[in-house]
């Protein structure tokens, strides 16, 4: 990830809006096996600097990547992560970081999920695999992110 395709991206936005800054950029990367999400930030937070950006968050970033990021030095204000009534994976590692990093943890998702999602976490339960059950195992195949 170029600092001329995150700058031209930002200038795009910031045209479209008709302003000189953006209040907030909520950042959201979908395979971190690629690590370009760490330049693309480091660009971002470069941006942020020089004032055309004046807070950074994250979108669906798991407590492992926060980490990394936060050890890249790029400040982040908050993550807003999949979190409700049902899946609460948040709770066991990511509300503990975001809270003794300053960063806001923002809940997203409907405390009534979809109604196939429901019915897997209520069977899940009577198996006592759901990660939101203390001793709890993910389903198989799941992929529990914290």
């Amino acid at each position: 990830m170029t600092r001329r395709i995150v700058e031209d991206a930002i200038n795009l936005s910031l045209t479209r809006r008709g302003v000189e800054r953006l209040d907030l950029l909520q950042f959201h990367w979908w395979d971190y096996e690629n690590d370009g999400y760490l330049n693309a930030l480091k660009h971002l937070s470069d941006l942020q600097q020089e004032g055309m950006i004046r807070h950074l968050a994250l979108t669906n970033f798991d407590t492992e990547r926060l980490r990394v990021i936060a050890d890249h030095g790029v400040r982040i204000v908050s993550n807003q992560v999949q979190y409700s009534l049902i899946d609460r994976r948040p709770d066991v590692r990511m509300a503990r970081f975001c809270s003794e990093h300053a960063v806001t943890l923002l809940a997203a998702g409907c405390p009534i999920e979809r109604a196939d999602r429901r019915r897997r976490y209520c069977l899940s339960l009577t198996r006592g695999s759901h990660p939101a059950v203390p001793g709890g195992r993910p389903l198989p195949g799941a992929r529990w992110r914290t």
